[in-house]
């Protein structure tokens, strides 16, 4: 019911949804009232978001609602009463409070970097203060800190947090939730930690994603070798302690074991003009898995947007011959510390020319396959900031994971068929660039990886401009499974329009989507479903969506018969089942290319041969969806 007041009925009339509130409350009465006579029900909801939607705010829908509950007041049917009347009741204790929340999980207050380190610096605040009360400090001053921490706890503060919202790291939200807890603090008599002087703001995007390089280190920067690079460009007039706004652009890629980076300088300086001046070039990096960090880069007061765990310098004095060692600082109790190690001294190497070119192996910044870093590239020189990229948000950059495990399928999708039955079009929206091969579904391919199975779908385009804690925000992944007796026909939810084939019933339904809170489910044919056993991530460099499922939901023998219904839509957050609508002609938002009310939502399906896709997509009409077939293997 408090889904119906948030969601439903500002789309209704007033009458009508004051109607169908009132039939849902005599409904329920209906079926309680035999057993209690007492019984009691509460609808709650954030008291000021639903009506934002409204007509009028919601005026009309509540006095008309208030007019009809004092109708059936009158009637002794209904009774509006105070929690406070209803204390004395009889009552039965709940012996454990259910975890959740009208979102479906916490996703949107928790999981990413930024919303976790928001909780992290709360609990840390609230530690100090009851530190403070075990010592014997003075109780007022622990009350009134305590009730800086109360204010630091609402839900609001971490929604603002992550990409997953349209407003990332809102600076008003996180200055203002930074302040409490530095508060916090000031209460006690202590100087708050450094890092609540670190401001949160979302990864920058740049010209392409992070991919795949190999260059030839001279400093030559020649355009070719850094192809799959993603491009930073640096624009003048940025927020700098001095006019000095040196650096034109960064590039960013890897391999299997290194980082590469390429600064190049604005146009008539080279990089080996710097050689010998006093300039050092500073990557400032997060470390994963640790905590703090410096809230500022050396010689700078302005936050770069993201704590600062550890440090790559190249010294531009120290050059010879066009190549340099880079060194690594760590951000101990305030102060950066040497902490370089010689494993890697042959690794981390820089070479000045007409650019600078660097490569920082994965174990100098102590990270893994799979990890996130956030990063930043500083040139200072006699300990001031002169420039930086970016300029207030760091850069991003997903380390693909490493894939392990004997393969079992692979099966190839033709290449350009991301037209559904053969007739859709793409949303207009510039957030569908480049408008080709985001839904385009080339290969899957599924790994025996020990307690797991790894399934791997390579899409010709994958891009993220919504922030997506998975990596991608556009392709929507629906597969079933049939391999054994009975199931399901029809789809886990209405979302995808179709249906299945009658002699392949569905046994195991898996759900990925960029975000996690319902982009990772696994679904069973009586209806339940859960986000146990299952992890949806990416390779955004590699184009590719990974699954890993856990061998308990699915473990096929060998020479098994198992078949396979793979969908691919377009993901959106307020579509059914988070499918994206298609109309007749394509919308800002809204697929084209329906020939009526009935057309499937499946923007590609797995199926080696050309043309099969179409053929069963393109059957809808009349009141029937089309109904697909699965594409059957043998278990090797």
């Amino acid at each position: 019911l408090s889904d119906r007041i948030g969601f439903s009925y500002s789309q209704m009339p007033a009458e009508r949804a004051v109607e169908d509130l009132i039939a849902a409350l005599l409904e329920i009465r209906r079926q309680v009232i035999g057993q209690n006579r007492e019984a009691v029900l509460t609808l709650a909801l954030d008291g000021e978001n639903a009506w934002e939607s409204y007509p009028e705010n919601g005026n009309a829908f509540r006095r008309l609602l208030y007019r009809r509950l004092s109708e059936e007041q009158r009637k002794g049917t209904l009774k509006t009463v105070r929690f406070s009347e209803v204390l004395g009741l009889p009552s039965v204790p709940i012996p454990r409070l259910a975890t959740g929340g009208w979102a479906g999980d916490f996703a949107m207050w928790a999981g990413e970097p930024e919303e976790n380190e928001a909780w992290d610096r709360l609990s840390r605040a609230r530690r100090a203060v009851l530190a403070y009360k075990e010592a014997g400090g003075d109780p007022k001053v622990a009350e009134k800190a305590m009730g800086l921490v109360y204010a630091a706890e609402a839900s609001d503060w971490f929604w603002w947090y992550g990409q997953d919202t349209a407003f990332p790291n809102n600076p008003p939200f996180d200055e203002a939730f930074r302040a409490l807890l530095q508060a916090v603090y000031k209460t006690l008599g202590k100087e708050p930690p450094e890092e609540l002087f670190v401001a949160a703001r979302p990864p920058i995007a740049p010209q392409g994603a992070p991919g795949r390089v190999k260059p030839t280190l001279d400093g030559k920067g020649e355009p070719e070798e850094w192809k799959g690079a993603a491009y930073l460009p640096d624009p003048d007039g940025a927020t700098m302690q001095t006019p000095d706004d040196l650096i034109r652009g960064v590039y960013l890629g890897f391999d299997e074991g290194n980082v590469y980076l390429r600064v190049d300088l604005r146009d008539g300086v080279r990089a080996r003009d710097l050689v010998g001046q006093g300039f050092r070039l500073h990557v400032y990096a997060t470390a994963p898995g640790e905590e703090g960090g410096a809230a500022f880069p050396e010689g700078s007061r302005v936050s770069l947007g993201f704590p600062l765990q550890q440090r790559i310098t190249l010294d531009l004095d120290q050059v010879r011959e066009g190549e340099a060692v880079l060194v690594r600082y760590a951000y101990r109790d305030g102060a950066w510390v040497l902490a370089s190690s010689p494993a890697d001294l042959r690794g981390r190497r820089a070479y000045v020319g007409e650019v600078v070119e660097m490569r920082i192996p994965y174990t100098t910044l102590k990270a893994e396959p799979g990890d996130t870093l956030r990063l930043a590239v500083v040139l200072e020189k006699g300990g001031k900031v002169l420039d930086t990229a970016p300029n207030a948000n760091p850069l991003s950059l997903a380390l693909p994971q490493r894939l392990t495990g004997r393969e079992v399928l692979f099966l190839k999708d033709p290449e350009g068929d991301e037209h559904g039955p053969g007739t859709y079009a793409y949303p207009k929206d510039q957030a569908f660039a480049p408008f080709k091969g985001l839904f385009d579904l080339l290969e899957m391919r599924v790994l025996d990886s020990g307690a797991t199975w790894t399934f791997i779908f390579t899409f010709k385009e994958m891009t993220n401009p919504w922030g997506a804690p998975a990596g991608f925000s556009h392709q929507l992944l629906n597969v079933y499974l049939d391999f054994k007796e009975g199931g399901r026909t029809d789809p886990f939810a209405k979302g995808a329009k179709v249906a299945f084939d009658p002699e392949h019933p569905w046994d195991l339904f898996l759900k990925a989507a960029g975000w996690p809170q319902y982009g990772q489910r696994v679904g069973f044919p009586e209806g339940t479903d859960t986000a146990d056993g299952i992890v949806v991530g990416s390779n955004p460099a590699d184009k590719q969506v990974i699954v890993q499922l856990e061998k308990r939901y699915f473990n096929p023998a060998p020479g098994q018969r198992v078949c396979l219904y793979v969908l691919v839509g377009s993901q959106d957050g307020y579509g059914p089942d988070h499918f994206r609508p298609v109309g007749k002609e394509a919308g800002q938002w809204n697929l084209g290319g329906a020939e009526n009310e009935d057309a499937p939502l499946v923007v590609d399906y797995l199926w080696p041969e050309k043309g099969v896709q179409e053929a069963m997509l393109s059957r809808y009409g009349g009141g029937k969806y089309a109904v697909l077939k699965p594409y059957c293997v043998t278990w090797p």
